[in-house]
């Protein structure tokens, strides 16, 4: 629901404190030349949606570069970043919506995330349920479970 409200009311989110620890420093991790290389490989694991909505606008407090992102399904977006600092940012702010009992589920890679909304207070209810503990290991990346304590 989250989701499906930021998008149909194009609610821009602001940056607001994250717990968790993003972990793009990992170099055992993959990472992926750009978007549609980070789309190409979780489409591959996950089969993601032929038309999945648009990716809801996001900014940050301060104002800065956001990453690149893309949709999978009504809940789970695919983010790719060109630096560290855009990543963490990205990552402590969406990691900052999850709430004990309703967490936000990551598969994070080095310079990317996917993002799974649908367990957030006020998700959206998934069209389809996303195993992101699964994604994470086809794609040798680390899965995190963030705010749900």
């Amino acid at each position: 629901m989250l989701v499906k409200k930021i998008a149909a009311l194009s609610v821009v989110v602001l940056l607001s404190a994250g717990s968790a620890a993003c972990s793009h420093g990992d170099e055992s991790q993959p990472d992926f030349a750009s978007l549609d290389d980070a789309y190409g490989a979780v489409d591959s694991a996950v089969h993601c949606d032929e038309n999945p909505p648009a990716p809801t606008e996001k900014v940050l407090d301060p104002p800065g570069p956001t990453g690149e992102s893309r949709m999978c399904t009504n809940a789970v977006e695919v983010f790719w970043f060109e630096s560290s600092s855009s990543q963490e940012k990205m990552f402590d702010m969406l990691s900052s919506i999850g709430k004990p009992g309703s967490p936000v589920e990551f598969a994070t890679g080095r310079n990317w995330f996917v993002v799974d909304y649908s367990a957030a207070p006020n998700g959206a209810t998934p069209d389809r349920d996303v195993d992101m503990e699964n994604l994470a290991k086809k794609l040798d990346a680390h899965y995190i479970s963030a705010g749900g304590e």
